[in-house]
């Protein structure tokens, strides 16, 4: 059985692997995003709400959960590092839209866990 070659994804090597590994990690980053908020609210309901339903995807969500965090009873010196990490999930964002960097595709770099730990 023969398959519809899908934008020229499956004609290079890796490339569709790497997808692959990009979209679970931000999956991954999501339900972090979740997670926290849910600490943060002590909410778990309100937390999917404003996380996975009540925002798009990408710099939304960040946005969504940098109020939450914003408004949460962490400390000063907690609240900084969590806004920290988006700051740095935005820029990864950016990067990730641009999908190039010095003319190669960079996607497993993007998210890889000496980013964010």
């Amino acid at each position: 059985m023969k398959t519809a070659n899908l934008w020229q994804v499956e004609g290079r090597d890796g490339l569709l692997e790497d997808i692959g590994r990009v979209t679970v990690r931000w999956s991954a980053i999501d339900l972090y995003l979740l997670w926290f908020a849910e600490l943060a609210l002590r909410n778990r309901e309100a937390a999917t709400e404003i996380i996975l339903n009540g925002s798009g995807a990408g710099r939304q969500r960040l946005e969504a959960f940098d109020r939450v965090i914003g408004a949460s009873y962490f400390d000063e010196k907690e609240r900084a590092e969590l806004l920290g990490i988006t700051g740095m999930l935005r820029s990864l964002l950016s990067e990730r839209k641009g999908g190039h960097v010095g003319g190669k595709i960079s996607y497993t770099r993007i998210l890889s866990a000496e980013d964010f730990w």
